[in-house]
């Protein structure tokens, strides 16, 4: 039951935006979608990768070894 719980708690979201997307697409045509673009990608794609590092538990002295690593090739 907890899966089902985390599954509604990811996907609800996206539903939503999907959903006012549609409906704004077929009341209006004619929207601009530059904004929504610049938007997703001067916040939203940095926001992600943030949020992605420091909830993955990833520590500095990862990136410190990855970062030696890139030296030797």
């Amino acid at each position: 039951m907890e899966l089902y719980i985390k599954l509604f708690e990811v996907l609800s979201p996206v539903f939503f935006i999907v959903g006012i997307g549609y409906i704004l697409g077929k009341k209006k045509s004619d929207i601009d979608t530059t904004f929504i673009t610049n938007y997703s990608a001067n916040f939203g794609a940095p926001a992600l990768f943030i949020f992605a590092i420091t909830s993955s538990g990833v520590t500095y002295s990862v990136f410190v070894e990855f970062n030696k690593l890139q030296y030797y090739w």
